[in-house]
């Protein structure tokens, strides 16, 4: 891999060596809780029904995702003190449904092609104190970075991933359904944190996007991620900047062949979350106000503005919440200049409504009633999750 002289490369590079350095005189170790197991096997299933309506294709559809994964406690299983191991796959099928509806952000969190896949294989330390952790895998960026607390209650994928992050690179960032080989860094000193990471930037295979590849040919480049923030009781925040080495075509180059593939797809984000209103025995009240950009030169999406209600315990039973969200996209201008010159109508913003309500019943089932306003209709939907752990 080569690395060139890049702002977000070099404070990427720098962080990961705050982390790498220590580990080679660490000597504290962690005490082991005597209740964790050294092996632990997690499943999960997820279906979703979707009805679309208020546009001339009203269509339904049935979303599925069956998720596993192996974590193995390095302390408990063979004395590696800080060492963590996981191995997870999936399995998704399910007829696409977003393009009925027209909008750029994928109306469900497990949207995809259907595939059977290795989404996770990785070893990570972690000091004693958790003040410093690495970890070196496939992985999804999501896990580690621009992870929104408040919008990890919604299905519409961008109060997940938002799109400005989502729509980047030639296959899309490392995330689901297909994530990527990486290395992450993180140093924690007390409420902050800084990491970084660099992931292979060509994701999967761009002739089979949804397969997963384990190598890290030099002409994939690479994609720096770099996040500070804050993690306080009532308060959380963070800043984060992205950047891909990979040579990428402008969106331009689908009508003026003068434009050749050139790097510089880069972008930025902020969020700020907050709790409103607590009680003693779980319930509160969170916002939750993210903004990102995107290099417009190569990205259709380049301002987005996400915005997060949540109420958890409304009736006092746990894991229950109730949540309203707004989404807003702006599109650059290069995507519109394409846009009318294929002759197509290109509105300059969109947005997306959601109102959603997840309540558990028992201990494995979760319902989640789901609904979703865009510009051209609506979508109502219904989740169903099964914890299929032993």
């Amino acid at each position: 891999m080569r690395f060139e002289s890049q702002p977000i490369r070099a404070f990427a590079i720098t962080a990961l060596s705050i982390v790498a350095l220590p580990m080679a005189c660490a000597t504290d170790s962690a005490a082991v809780p005597v209740d964790t197991p050294a092996v632990r096997f997690a499943a999960q299933y997820v279906g979703e029904a979707w009805q679309v309506g208020g546009v001339p294709d009203r269509r339904s559809a049935w979303l599925d995702l069956l998720e596993s994964s192996l974590t193995i406690d390095g302390a408990r299983a063979f004395g590696a003190e800080g060492v963590t191991f996981k191995v997870a796959a999936q399995r998704n099928s399910g007829r696409p449904i977003s393009d009925a509806i027209g909008s750029s952000a994928p109306l469900s969190s497990i949207e995809a092609p259907a595939a059977s896949r290795v989404s996770e294989a990785w070893i990570e330390w972690a000091a004693a104190d958790r003040g410093r952790s690495l970890k070196v895998g496939v992985m999804d960026l999501n896990d580690e970075f621009d992870s929104s607390e408040v919008g990890a209650a919604f299905v519409n994928s961008t109060f997940g991933l938002a799109i400005d992050v989502a729509q980047s690179g030639l296959t899309g960032p490392p995330t689901y359904p297909t994530d990527a080989l990486g290395l992450r860094a993180r140093v924690q000193r007390g409420e902050y944190r800084l990491q970084a990471a660099i992931f292979d930037g060509v994701p999967g295979d761009p002739r089979e996007p949804v397969r997963p590849t384990l190598r890290w040919p030099a002409n994939d480049g690479t994609l720096a991620v770099i996040e500070v923030g804050r993690d306080a009781a009532s308060a959380r925040w963070y800043l984060g900047a992205w950047r891909y080495s990979t040579a990428l075509e402008p969106l331009r180059a689908a009508i003026d062949p003068a434009f050749r593939p050139v790097r510089g797809s880069s972008g930025g984000y902020a969020l700020v979350e907050r709790t409103w209103w607590a009680n003693d025995v779980g319930g509160k009240l969170q916002t939750s106000l993210r903004v990102g950009r995107a290099a417009e030169k190569f990205n259709a999406i380049r301002d987005t503005v996400q915005f997060a209600l949540r109420l958890d315990r409304p009736w006092q039973l746990e894991g229950e919440s109730l949540g309203f969200a707004w989404s807003l996209q702006r599109h650059g201008g290069a995507s519109r200049s394409v846009a009318a010159a294929r002759g197509d109508t290109l509105i300059a913003h969109e947005s997306v409504l959601e109102f959603t309500y997840r309540r558990p019943l028992g201990k494995r089932w979760v319902l989640q009633p789901d609904l979703q306003y865009f510009a051209a209709g609506w979508a109502a939907g219904l989740r169903i999750e099964l914890d299929l752990s032993p």
